[in-house]
């Protein structure tokens, strides 16, 4: 890990000892060490339900590949998100900490994980995934006017949800993530009668009773958390889970086998030194200010599947804002009318579909340019001019630096990015790009394959 990430991160020997012994740890190392041994366990002995969650997360524009059974899971939706403050000095060290945590994960455990490129907390469901774009529109039609409804509340907020980090975990689905807890400050009493008449206005909601925590004297206690997801239920979100608190996903473990092949002793350094990256923020209260209506083509939310709701009459952003490659992959997919709603252009949806190498390079955009800082040592290429940003790119593909990619630097980085491609996929991928046919790809090709709409 030192050698790929320098000096940055925290040394192995001050974080273990040298023999790297979880004896050899501070009882609160020791013990986050392992829960997140056990945790990893419970992941390994889970290994169709990561698949079928794995699967699950793919954009219809990549490569098709399915889970277990082989079936192609295609998930359309739209979600609420809050997202850290990157504006505040909590914000910027929180996001320093999430990308330290996916810095050692990747660097420990290379394809068997991909790291989450947009952190977020999910606050609910609009729309629960559809399997075509037909269905999408169809449900879309029928609650016209709900984004817009539902972007007013979750812009008009007060006051925003309060949270604190608890721990990192490890979720048996193979996400990695930071558990956060409610302010008990923000609670708020609901008769039993309150609490029935908001759920029986929410699909499904009688179920989620069970969330809510029942006081001795009747009534039932609602998180901050919770008060804003009844707040959006009531209405006519399809929203599951009204948990008391949240969790924001990081990095999510994909391939069982390779997990399994990974000594105790390497995850017992890796879980180490993710504790001490973000350990100094454990029991900070900070606010989630930034909630986002997100349309998506990909369960993960990673960059080149997400566009943000806007104003009505406006057209969609897609999200995060200023990705020339997201954009080139959905632009004019996604389309808003004047009441807000977010249809999909079906043709264009369909002819997108089709061109799933072009759509592969496109969407790894966001992981591989997280790639490029961590080796240019620059922190946020985002905010760097297009060229310089892809040209950065680009080198992480061309390893020895002889100015073109080949086949073979290609698989290996979409393989350390956790897409294992097919002989015959990376020849797709290949052919995609190499505009004059000589088996490698040069920078003028790879910046318009990347930014091709």
């Amino acid at each position: 890990i030192e050698a790929v990430f320098g000096q940055t991160l925290f040394p192995i020997q001050a974080a273990m000892g040298c023999g790297g012994s979880v004896s050899r740890l501070g009882p609160e190392t020791k013990r986050h060490v392992e829960d997140m041994r056990a945790q990893w366990v419970a992941v390994v002995n889970n290994a169709d339900k990561v698949a079928e969650i794995a699967a699950s997360k793919r954009s219809p524009f990549k490569f098709k590949h399915g889970d277990a059974a082989g079936v192609v899971d295609v998930n359309l939706g739209i979600t609420c998100v809050a997202l850290p403050d990157a504006a505040s000095d909590f914000g910027k060290r929180y996001l320093a900490a999430i990308d330290s945590v996916q810095d050692l994960c990747k660097g420990c455990l290379g394809g068997a994980c991909k790291r989450q490129t947009t952190p977020h907390m999910s606050i609910g469901s609009v729309m629960l995934d559809k399997d075509t774009p037909e269905e999408y529109n169809e449900w879309m039609s029928k609650n016209s006017g709900l984004i817009a409804k539902v972007k007013a509340e979750l812009d008009g907020a007060d006051p925003p949800i309060r949270a604190k980090i608890q721990t990192l975990k490890i979720n048996p689905d193979g996400c990695v993530t930071f558990q956060l807890d409610h302010d008990p400050a923000q609670d708020r009493h609901l008769s039993e009668r309150e609490l029935d008449d908001a759920l029986a206005k929410i699909p499904g909601g009688a179920s989620e009773k069970k969330r809510f925590k029942r006081c001795e004297d009747g009534s039932f206690l609602a998180t901050r958390f919770q008060q804003v997801r009844l707040a959006i239920g009531v209405l006519g979100c399809e929203i599951k889970g009204f948990y008391a608190s949240g969790h924001m996903v990081v990095v999510n473990l994909v391939d069982v086998k390779a997990m399994a092949q990974i000594p105790d002793s390497k995850q017992d350094e890796l879980w180490a030194k993710c504790y001490r990256a973000w350990k100094p923020l454990e029991g900070q209260w900070f606010e989630l200010r930034s909630a986002k209506c997100l349309c998506y083509l990909e369960r993960s939310l990673n960059e080149g599947s997400v566009v943000m709701a806007t104003e009505p009459g406006e057209q969609p952003e897609v999200f995060p804002e200023g990705n020339e490659a997201a954009r080139a992959l959905l632009g004019g997919v996604f389309t808003a009318n004047a009441a807000g709603d977010i249809l999909i252009d079906i043709a264009k949806f369909n002819a997108r579909a089709e061109h799933a190498a072009e759509g592969t390079w496109q969407a790894f955009q966001g992981e591989v340019r997280e790639l490029a800082e961590n080796r240019s040592g620059v922190s946020d290429l985002m905010k760097k001019h297009p060229k310089e940003r892809l040209l950065a790119q680009f080198k992480v593909f061309d390893q020895d630096g002889s100015g073109t990619i080949s086949a073979k630097e290609l698989s290996q980085v979409m393989e350390g990015l956790g897409e294992k491609l097919s002989e015959a996929e990376l020849a797709q991928m290949v052919a995609a790009a190499d505009v004059d046919g000589n088996g490698s790809i040069n920078y003028n090709e790879f910046i318009d394959v990347s930014t091709r709409g």
